[in-house]
C-alpha cells in the first residue's frame, strides 16, 4: 500500500512538472527570439543613420543581410527600398517596395514606387502609383503635380492641361511654399496657350528623387522620405 501511494505521488509530481517545463522552455525560446529581433532592429537603426549620413553604398550589403531577419518589418522594407533608390538600383528598390506593399499601404511608399517605375520607364505603372498616392492623401498636391509632369513627358498634353486646371482649382488646407510653387507652375503651363510644345520644353525633366529641378523660377524638391524609423 505504501509503495502504491509513493508511486501515485511520483506520477502526480511528474505530471505537474511536465507542463511547467514546457512553459519554461517556451518562455526561454520567446525571450531568445525577442532578443535577436531587438538586436537586428538596433543594428538597422545604426546603419540607417549612417546611410542618411552619406554612406548609402557602404551600408547596402548590411541592409541585404538584415533583410532575411527583418523582412516582415514594413518600415525596414520601406527604408531599404528607399536607400536602394538613392543608390540608383531602381529594379531592386521596386522589388523590395512591393514586398513592403504586401504589409503596408502608404502614401510615401506609393510615391517611392512611382519614382522607381519612372526611372525604369514603366510609365503606365508610374501613373498607377501616383494615382494611388493621390487617392490615399487627397489633400496632397505632389502626386497630381508629378502626374502632370508625366503626361507632358509622354506627350499627353491635353491631359496635362486638364490636371493643371484641377490643381489650380484645388483648395489649400495648409499653405506652403511648395504648394505656391506648384500652383505657379500650373498657371504658367495654362498661360502657354499659343504653343503646348514650347511649354513642355520649358520643363526640365529631371525626376531623380535626390535632386531638385526647376520650371522657370519655381523650385520644387521631389524627394520622398528615406527613413521612417519607429521612435
Amino acid at each position: 500500500f505504501a509503495l502504491a501511494t509513493n508511486s501515485q505521488q511520483s506520477t502526480t509530481l511528474r505530471n505537474g512538472y511536465l507542463p511547467k517545463g514546457i512553459a519554461i522552455l517556451f518562455s526561454l525560446g520567446l525571450l531568445s527570439v525577442t532578443a535577436y529581433q531587438g538586436f537586428y532592429e538596433y543594428e538597422w537603426h545604426r546603419i540607417a543613420h549612417k546611410s542618411l549620413g552619406g554612406q548609402t553604398v557602404q551600408m547596402l550589403p548590411r541592409y541585404k543581410k538584415f533583410h532575411t531577419h527583418l523582412r516582415y518589418k514594413d518600415l525596414f522594407l520601406y527604408n531599404y527600398a528607399a536607400e536602394l533608390n538613392v543608390a540608383g538600383d531602381y529594379e531592386k528598390s521596386l522589388q523590395i517596395a512591393r514586398e513592403c506593399y504586401l504589409l503596408w499601404a502608404d502614401y510615401d511608399l506609393q510615391m517611392l514606387m512611382a519614382e522607381n517605375c519612372l526611372q525604369l520607364q514603366d510609365y503606365k505603372e508610374t501613373e498607377n502609383c501616383l494615382m494611388a498616392a493621390a487617392a490615399m492623401c487627397p489633400i496632397k498636391f505632389m502626386p497630381l503635380y508629378q502626374l502632370t509632369e508625366l503626361y507632358l513627358k509622354t506627350g499627353q498634353k491635353l491631359e496635362a492641361r486638364r490636371l493643371a486646371q484641377k490643381i489650380l482649382d484645388k483648395k489649400v488646407k495648409v499653405p506652403s511654399q511648395v504648394i505656391n510653387s506648384i500652383k505657379s507652375k500650373m498657371r504658367n503651363l495654362l498661360n502657354e496657350s499659343d504653343s503646348l510644345n514650347d511649354s513642355s520644353q520649358m520643363i526640365i525633366h529631371d525626376f531623380n528623387p535626390i535632386t531638385t529641378f526647376q520650371w522657370q523660377d519655381c523650385p520644387l524638391d521631389l524627394r520622398t522620405p528615406r527613413a521612417l524609423l519607429p521612435t
